[in-house]
């Protein structure tokens, strides 16, 4: 616990002073790119070394860096998402083999094929937020506290170090946006975030069971519901396309009346409620069908009102 804030707080400061310094030289979407990668990487080996946790948190931080660069070289020389989704598959394998995979059932080889089957779709899911502008950064640090809660509830978590620096970056970045710099941040940046996000959440240990997905569900409440959103609207209008477009929640909810800050308010309140019910779930407060059905209705009661908006090219 005491690694995982240091690293946070770490983080929150390295990517605050990066983004200060390099915005001066480059511009804005570069500097957040960079502050945030670096104060993710720097914090999260400084923390991991003073917990005697760097073996473990290096495959999780080489898993990120890979998708970096998959995506970089991806969206310069292609617009194919099959190649981003084929590097992310890569990604998950290297993760699976160094041991991190969800402790679904006791036969680890069928909880490695869970992992990787799963992994793709969840980071792609999680890249989607970014179709609104800084969606991903400003859920990513409630969804990454939340998993490193639950670790601490279900037993040995170590990978949370890496993904609670991640989480501080996007802390140390969130100003420059709530200040009306809103950007959205670029493909290698959010599939990096995305990935470790969800190659530490494979890393749970502690009991094994079913559980482990409602605890999953509960906190990609705020993913899967813009996900939804997405592509109910686009099917109604018959134009089913991955890619950014102004009908992701975010939008939608500003189509419903409520203003910038309001819609931003009412997506971090359904991330923290899932969070909520995922640590209840984690910490056996509540069974864990009770804490699913809390999460699933977040997640459909924040679609139906944000699909009841007239529906946006």
């Amino acid at each position: 616990m005491v690694a995982a804030l240091a690293s946070a707080l770490l983080a929150v400061l390295i990517a605050g002073v990066a983004t200060v310094v390099l915005k001066r030289r480059l511009p804005l979407e570069h500097a957040v790119a960079l502050a945030v990668t670096g104060a993710t990487t720097i914090a999260g080996l400084l923390a991991a070394v003073f917990a005697g946790l760097l073996t473990i948190q290096i495959p999780l931080l080489l898993a990120g860096a890979l998708a970096l660069g998959l995506a970089a070289t991806s969206t310069r020389f292609s617009s194919s998402y099959r190649a981003m989704a084929a590097g992310i598959g890569a990604v998950a394998i290297v993760l699976a083999a160094s041991g991190s995979v969800l402790p679904v059932v006791h036969a680890h080889w069928l909880n490695v094929v869970v992992t990787i089957a799963l992994f793709v779709p969840l980071v792609l899911m999680l890249m989607n937020l970014e179709g609104a502008p800084n969606t991903q950064v400003s859920v990513m640090p409630i969804m990454v506290a939340g998993a490193a809660l639950i670790g601490l509830q279900r037993g040995e978590h170590d990978l949370g170090i890496v993904a609670v620096a991640a989480g501080g970056a996007c802390v140390g970045i969130a100003a420059w946006h709530w200040l009306g710099h809103r950007r959205r941040l670029n493909t290698p940046t959010s599939m990096f975030l995305a990935v470790i996000a969800i190659g530490a959440g494979t890393g749970f240990g502690g009991e094994v069971g079913i559980s482990v997905l409602a605890i999953g569900v509960g906190l990609l409440v705020v993913p899967v519901t813009d996900l939804f959103v997405v592509v109910e609207g686009r099917r109604r209008l018959g134009n089913l396309h991955w890619g950014h477009g102004n009908d992701h929640l975010y939008f939608r909810l500003q189509a419903n009346g409520l203003t910038s800050r309001g819609a931003s308010a009412v997506i971090l309140a359904a991330a923290t409620g899932g969070v909520v019910s995922s640590c209840l779930t984690a910490g056996e407060l509540i069974p864990w069908p009770i804490g699913l059905g809390i999460a699933w209705s977040l997640k459909l009661g924040l679609t139906f009102w944000a699909l009841r908006s007239p529906d946006i090219p």
